[in-house]
């Protein structure tokens, strides 16, 4: 039911990068007021056990229960499970939207108030949530709007917004370890073994960019071993760098200006239809469209040496 490396955490793929979160730690946002007749579905209380950075949640009893839906499971995302996670989470209700990306450190002082987050009634095992439909961004520089065409939306219940416990979410993302087996149920630790090459991003680029997602952006993707933040609209960019994160600790940050074929508008993201970048051992492999002067524009394969931040392969697709 659970994990699968290479999809996700319950072997099914997720497209789309939404989420919504309880912004105040006494209050919760009502999300009726930014969505027109939300598309209600049916979910289930989760019946195994759960660990969050080693805290037992009564999920029985919890005010705020893991549900599940398609069978994928979703964590509702209150202020104190996004700061015990060490997760920032910011509100613009002007545009209306979200964004949720790392911090530096989890919040300890969080783990007793997990432990009280109970209700005095025993939840049902069978509910109805919603789904949202409010533009977010995770740990991202741009947004999405959130599609209920997905098979795996956000979802609203109780006031709070849960999200799909996907591999793109719980390790790309986030850099989370995720664990599942029938014996001892789910576990799920913040500082999971890729973390540390995950760049986290700044809140504004999302909240002030939609709804397209402005200029100025950029976006990461990481192997086991070494993450990579790179510049989308390149065209925009003053300094063209690709920065990399290596697994021992390293950070660096190289000039790609002259690497670069003239005329270039811009790299293509990891939702890419058209080929998603990716990381082969130490090289980094990238598409990007370009547009000479006078001259039709065509896609070009560009691989660089992660060591050098040098182009080694140049290819028309």
């Amino acid at each position: 039911m659970f994990i699968n490396k290479k999809i996700n955490i319950h072997g099914v793929v997720i497209a789309g990068i939404i989420l919504a979160f309880a912004f105040c730690k006494f209050s919760v946002i009502d999300v009726s007021a930014y969505t027109n007749t939300p598309k209600k579905v049916d979910v289930k209380t989760a019946n195994f056990n759960i660990k969050i950075n080693g805290v037992k949640i009564d999920n029985k009893y919890s005010k705020y229960p893991f549900i599940v839906y398609n069978n994928i499971t979703y964590m509702p995302l209150t202020y104190d499970y996004c700061e015990f996670m060490g997760v920032k989470a910011e509100w613009n209700p002007n545009k209306p939207a979200f964004f949720a990306g790392l911090k530096e450190e989890s919040m300890e002082e969080s783990r007793k108030l997990l432990q009280n987050q109970k209700g005095y009634i025993k939840n049902t095992v069978y509910n109805k949530a919603t789904v949202v439909n409010y533009a977010v961004g995770i740990n991202s520089y741009y947004a999405f709007f959130n599609d209920d065409k997905l098979k795996y939306p956000f979802l609203n219940f109780r006031n709070i917004t849960y999200f799909p416990l996907t591999w793109e979410y719980t390790a790309d993302a986030f850099g989370w370890g995720y664990k599942y087996s029938n014996v001892r149920g789910l576990d799920i630790n913040s500082d999971g073994p890729l973390k540390t090459l995950i760049f986290p991003v700044p809140s504004g680029h999302v909240l002030n960019t939609l709804p397209i997602g402005g200029l100025h952006l950029k976006d990461q993707v990481h192997s086991s071993e070494v993450g990579v933040l790179y510049p989308i609209d390149i065209q925009y960019f003053d300094k063209r760098e690709l920065s990399v994160k290596w697994k021992d600790g390293r950070m660096q940050t190289f000039d790609i200006s002259g690497e670069l074929p003239e005329g270039i508008t811009y790299f293509e993201r990891r939702t890419s239809k058209i080929m998603k970048p990716e990381i082969v051992e130490n090289m980094f492999k990238i598409v990007a469209s370009v547009a000479p002067q006078n001259q039709p524009e065509y896609k070009c394969m560009l691989t660089f040496d992660l060591n050098s931040g040098k182009v080694i392969d140049k290819k028309i697709i």
